[in-house]
């Protein structure tokens, strides 16, 4: 499949084709191709020949060098831009983490107390008997059980108060 480089004495279609070749990042058989079209093509070398005229002028262009003052005045600047950034995102960030801390508040508060006298199934799997699930655990362990169900049982620790 190769490049069609063809145009007429007016316009060419080609034009576009132009600076990749003068970059060099054409594949050879394209940058061939192309290397045939300007020796037929006037708009094409004649476009070739401008870019070459350009960058001989930007090459010799020399670049004035910035005074310390004014050097030193574009650092304070970026340096301000750049602080601002950085205080906008942290406001930002301290927004997002109040909204989420007064949402896991709100859920928290709206806990329901209905049922607060039976216990839920994770209490009750906590509060029971290593024995109902493992008929080999030691007394030692069913001691610590027995003293952690009766001290922290709703009635021991009404007695408490």
């Amino acid at each position: 499949m190769g490049i069609d480089f063809e145009c007429d004495s007016m316009t060419c279609d080609q034009t576009q084709h132009v600076q990749a070749f003068y970059d060099g990042e054409m594949n050879v058989a394209g940058r061939a191709a192309f290397q045939s079209h300007l020796g037929t093509c006037a708009i094409c070398s004649a476009e070739l020949d401008h870019l070459r005229r350009l960058s001989t002028h930007l090459a010799a262009v020399s670049i004035p060098a910035l005074s310390p003052d004014t050097l030193s005045r574009f650092h304070r600047t970026a340096n301000v831009a750049e602080e601002r950034g950085v205080l906008r995102l942290a406001e930002w960030l301290t927004a997002a983490a109040a909204a989420i801390l007064a949402i896991g508040l709100t859920g928290l508060f709206k806990h329901d107390t209905t049922h607060a006298s039976a216990p839920d199934v994770w209490e009750q799997a906590a509060i029971a008997y290593p024995t109902d699930h493992d008929p080999t655990v030691g007394s030692d362990v069913l001691q610590l059980t027995e003293w952690m169900r009766t001290d922290l049982s709703p009635e021991h620790m009404r007695d408490k108060r």
